[in-house]
Order: structure tokens, then sequence, then C-alpha cells
């Protein structure tokens, strides 16, 4: 099974810094085979001392990798998808989906206002991955318990300027299971 391409936005590293599990990004390539890419807007937007200490430490360690244009005829379309999605969301989100369109990554994000403002050919092509579904496959392929998860999500209360949907603030870490578990079959389970 080979690995899957992820082009991550700074509100995930913003968020797992926050609640003090910047340990996932590790887990994303050992548990779930993602390999994380990084592009240079992201970097440009990841200025906090911690997340900066984490973003250099995780290059190093080859946890993360800066994206790289495959040659110069892919490096024109990535900048032309940019310059038109520019124009409906931020230029971070922009970088990754233009990057995703264009090189056939999956894009870890939690902007849920930037996806939804795609267009829908950028949206049908690329698979879009919520911090909610990373917690959710994580704690399906077992790297964090159910209590952890729980956990996870209850200290997003405590993350300044985010705002837990309402089932999600009710149920917690439950909710996220009834969600997705409707858009992951059961795995197969050996008799």
């Amino acid at each position: 099974m080979g690995c899957l391409n992820v082009i991550i936005d700074s509100d995930i590293i913003f968020l797992l810094v926050s609640i003090l599990k910047p340990h996932y990004f590790n887990l994303l390539k050992t548990t779930l085979k993602w390999q994380i890419f990084i592009s240079q807007e992201i970097e440009e937007e990841v200025v906090d001392r911690v997340s900066s200490s984490l973003k250099e430490k995780l290059l190093k360690e080859g946890v993360w990798k800066y994206f790289s244009p495959s040659d110069p005829a892919q490096e024109k379309a990535i900048m032309r998808k940019y310059k038109e999605l520019r124009k409906i969301i931020h230029k971070g989100e922009a970088s990754c989906y233009a990057i995703a369109y264009c090189a056939g990554f999956s894009v870890l994000s939690h902007d849920h206002e930037a996806n939804r403002l795609l267009p829908l050919e950028v949206r049908e092509k690329i698979k879009w991955y919520s911090f909610y579904e990373m917690i959710y496959l994580l704690n399906r392929e077992t790297a964090i318990s159910d209590q952890e998860a729980k956990e996870c999500i209850r200290s997003l209360d405590q993350v300044p300027n985010f705002t837990l949907p309402a089932a999600i603030r009710q149920k917690g870490f439950p909710a996220i299971k009834e969600i997705f578990d409707k858009k992951y079959p059961p795995k197969n389970i050996t008799k």
C-alpha cells in the first residue's frame, strides 16, 4: 500500500499545536501512510514560535516535505489555478487546492468555508479531509483511543476563535463517529 500525498493547510497546524497534539503528524505518516507536504504560502502563515519550531522539526525528520512542482508545465498549471482560486479564498487555502488539483494530492484543512466556496470541478477532483475526519481516521486505525479522541474534541473548546458545531458541542466525538461511520464502511473482521 502506497502513501497518500496530502497538502496541509496552516489551520491544522495551529489546531494541533493549540490542543498540544503535534505528535499526530507522525501518526498521519505512520498509521494512515500519509506523506504531508507544505507549500511556500503555508510556510509563510506559520509564524508563531511554537508552530515554526514544530515545522522545522517535522521537516528535518521527514514527517513533512516541501512541495515542489515536478516540471515547469506543472508549475504553470498550479500558478494558473492558484490565481483563479485566490479570487475566492485566502492565499494559503488557494495554494493547497491549486497544488492538490494539479498534482493529484489530497487536502487536509479545517476551513469548511473555503471548501464550500470552491468551484464544483475542484471539489469533485480533490479529496478533502477535515480536522474531524483526521481524528476519526486516527481513532479508527487505533492510533488514538476513544478517550483520547473525546479529549481532543473537548479541548477544541479552549482554542481561541474556534467554534464547535452544535451537534459536536453537545455529543462530542460520538457525533463525529456517527457522521464518518456512514462515509467509511466497517472494516472486514476476520473470523
